[in-house]
C-alpha cells in the first residue's frame, strides 16, 4: 500500500522498508478530483452563468479558452498569485473574451460574471463528493493509532523552526487567520489537506460536509508553493507539528501519506519529499503509470475509493 522513493525506480525494485499502518501518524489528501468532482464540467458551468448575464459562447471555444489561460496563468502568476480573488477575477474574464463571447460581453458585465462564478465555486451546486469519499474518510478518522512516545517541549520548538526553514512555508491558518485547533482522530494520527488550491477549500468542504474530518487545511496559495514541489509536503509536517499534542514527538516524513489522483504532483512529489503516497484513478487514467507502480506489492494504486477504503481495513 505504501511507496517511498524506490517506487520511482524505473528498475521495479523495491527493497526499502514498507511502513505498516500503525507506523503512520499523518494522512493528507488532495481533494479536487480524489475527494471532490464537479457536478458539470467548469467550461459548462461558466458558459451557464454567463448565461443569465446575456453571454454566449461556443462549447467547444470556452473548454479551449479555459485550458489556454489555466496553463498561461499558472505560470505567469502561480499559486493563484498574490491576491485569489484578483487573480480568479482575471481567469474568467481572460477566459471569456478568448472564447470570442457574444452578447454583453462588456469588461464590466464580465466583472459580475466573474464575481458570480467565484462564489458559485464555493457551493455544493458545483461540487459534489466522489463515491465512497464519506465512507473512506470515517474510516480513515478510526485507524488505531501507535502509542505515544514521549518528548520534550524544547524539542517540538527546534523542530517546528527546522521545518519551517526547510518549507519556507507558514503552517495552515483558518479563514479567521487563526490556527486551526480541532479534536484529533486519536492522540497521534492527523488528517489533512495538501491541495493545489486557494483559500475557498475550507468553504468547499464544508459545503460538502466534509470539513469536520479534518485536523487542518493546507493550500498552494497560503503557502505560496504548490505540489509537486517539495515545501508544501515540509509545511504540511510543520503544520501537523504545530497542531499535535505537547507530548509527542514531531511527525517524520517516513510517518506521513498522501493521497491523492496525480501521478506527478500527488505521488511523485510526495515520495521526493521523503513521504509514502497511494494513487487513486481510474483504470482509463492508469495508461501512463509506469508497470513497476501498477503492480507493486503491497498496492500503490486503487482504481476508487472504495477500494482503497476496503484495503486499508483489511490490513489494520
Amino acid at each position: 500500500m505504501i511507496s517511498i522513493k524506490s517506487y520511482l525506480d524505473t528498475s521495479g525494485c523495491c527493497n526499502e522498508r514498507l511502513l505498516s499502518m500503525k507506523d503512520l501518524r499523518l494522512i493528507t489528501f488532495d481533494v479536487t478530483g480524489t475527494l471532490l468532482k464537479f457536478r458539470k464540467p467548469p467550461a459548462q458551468q461558466y458558459m451557464e452563468i454567463g448565461l443569465k448575464h446575456g453571454v454566449t459562447a461556443n462549447e467547444e471555444r470556452m473548454k479551449h479558452a479555459f485550458k489556454k489561460q489555466w496553463i498561461e496563468m499558472n505560470e505567469s502568476q502561480p499559486n493563484y498569485g498574490t491576491c485569489w480573488r484578483s487573480w480568479w477575477t482575471q481567469f474568467v474574464i481572460k477566459t471569456f473574451q478568448d472564447s470570442q463571447a457574444g452578447g454583453n460581453a462588456t469588461e464590466e458585465n464580465l466583472r459580475a460574471i466573474a464575481s458570480e462564478l467565484i462564489e458559485h465555486f464555493t457551493t455544493s451546486e458545483c461540487w459534489e463528493a466522489k463515491e465512497g469519499a464519506t465512507e473512506l474518510l470515517l474510516a480513515v478518522k478510526h485507524l488505531e493509532s501507535p502509542k505515544s512516545r514521549g518528548r520534550t517541549a524544547e524539542n517540538d520548538s527546534e523542530k517546528g523552526k527546522e521545518l519551517e526553514q526547510v518549507s519556507g512555508c507558514r503552517s495552515s491558518q483558518s479563514s479567521n487567520g487563526g490556527s486551526r485547533k480541532v479534536e484529533l482522530a486519536s492522540p497521534t494520527m492527523q488528517i489533512g489537506v495538501v491541495s493545489n488550491f486557494d483559500p475557498r477549500l475550507e468553504q468547499i468542504l464544508r459545503a460538502t460536509q466534509l470539513h469536520h474530518f479534518f485536523d487542518w487545511l493546507l493550500t498552494s496559495h497560503e503557502c505560496q508553493v504548490s505540489k509537486p514541489h517539495q515545501g508544501i509536503f515540509n509545511a504540511a509536517l510543520l503544520a501537523a507539528t504545530r497542531n499535535h499534542s505537547s507530548r509527542l514527538l514531531p511527525i517524520q516524513p517516513a510517518q506521513a501519506l498522501h493521497i491523492g489522483d496525480s501521478y506527478g504532483l500527488d505521488l511523485v512529489g510526495a515520495v521526493n519529499a521523503g513521504w509514502n503516497a497511494i494513487l487513486v484513478m481510474s483504470p482509463q487514467e492508469q495508461k501512463n503509470i509506469p508497470p513497476h507502480i501498477l503492480n507493486s506489492d503491497p498496492p500503490v494504486v486503487f482504481n476508487d475509493l472504495i477500494q482503497l477504503k476496503s484495503y486499508l481495513q483489511s490490513i489494520i
